[in-house]
């Protein structure tokens, strides 16, 4: 798996702070709140808490503005979604862009990174 460090800008409260996220710390992030609704085999809406994790991340690479960067978490969860194999269910994992209302972020092991 891909573990770049990148430098992503995060606004709050009006304030820019610099953080460095790695490819393994950007997953855990989401694996907590996200993995019941990414394994699960019926059908489930994301929950709040998996959307939220998931928008702070879409913020900070839309934030930092760079096209590399969103390759690289586009890279980073692709791969991730390669790994899991067959306990990720494809279906949730494709709507899950959609479903949090994400730009950036995606968790398709089918995505073109371009």
């Amino acid at each position: 798996m891909v573990m770049l460090l990148v430098l992503i800008f995060i606004m709050r409260t009006g304030n820019a702070r610099s953080i460095t996220v790695g490819c393994g710390q950007a997953i855990k992030k989401l694996l907590g709140p996200c993995e019941v609704y990414l394994s699960t085999k019926t059908f489930v809406l994301p929950p709040a808490s998996c959307c939220s994790a998931a928008k702070e991340l879409d913020h900070a690479i839309a934030a930092a503005a760079s096209p590399r960067l969103a390759k690289s978490f586009c890279q980073c969860f692709r791969s991730a979604a390669h790994a899991v194999g067959s306990s990720l269910n494809l279906d949730h994992a494709r709507a899950f862009q959609r479903n949090c209302g994400l730009k950036y972020l995606t968790i398709d092991p089918q995505a073109a990174c371009n």
